[in-house]
C-alpha cells in the first residue's frame, strides 16, 4: 500500500483515497481499538497461508 506500513499511515491512506469503499470508517482510537481486537488472528491467517503455500510448493 504505497509502502505504509504504519497504523496510522494505512489509516490516513484509506481516509483520503479509499473512502467510497469505507464510507464508515471510524476515527483512528476506534480504529485501532478494532485492529486490536482482531490482531491474534493474523498471525494464525498467516501461518495457514504459509502452510498452503507449501503444499502447493514443496521447497
Amino acid at each position: 500500500m504505497d509502502k505504509h506500513r504504519e497504523i496510522k499511515g494505512i489509516y490516513e491512506y484509506a481516509g483520503r483515497h479509499l473512502r467510497d469503499w469505507f464510507p464508515r470508517l471510524p476515527g483512528y482510537v476506534a480504529y485501532v481499538q478494532r485492529l486490536n481486537r482482531v490482531a491474534d488472528v493474523f498471525a494464525l491467517l498467516l501461518a495457514l497461508i504459509q502452510q498452503e503455500q507449501e503444499n502447493k510448493d514443496p521447497g
